[in-house]
């Protein structure tokens, strides 16, 4: 998964458009050990038709603030730059795959 910054996040997500779900993250939340290995697995199912990315919410607040962000850990997919799906808390992975194809961020 890449890493976002500011600058990363703006060209890859908002700008690029690319279907994407970004993570959310911080290292002192259990819950996002908890989704890695679930994210792990969605890479390796969809490839490159969807990026996955994170952004640490403690190094980059102005991303929070522009997203909105309510709690952690968040997945917000991405559709066109936009976001079309928020997703709190951990998820099992059918729920996770459920969500990427009902919200039709894939083209």
């Amino acid at each position: 998964m890449r890493e976002l910054t500011e600058e990363t996040f703006h060209h890859e997500i908002v700008v690029g458009g690319a279907a994407a779900i970004v993570e959310f993250w911080a290292e002192w939340c259990p819950y996002t050990r908890l989704l890695q290995p679930k994210l792990e697995r969605l890479a390796e199912r969809y490839g490159d038709r969807l990026l996955l990315a994170r952004v640490d919410v403690e190094q980059h607040p102005g991303i929070v603030e522009a997203v909105g962000l309510e709690y952690i850990p968040a997945l917000i997919l991405f559709r066109g730059g936009q976001p079309v799906r928020r997703l709190y808390g951990d998820r099992h992975l059918g729920e996770l795959v459920a969500h990427v194809e009902r919200s039709r961020i894939l083209v």
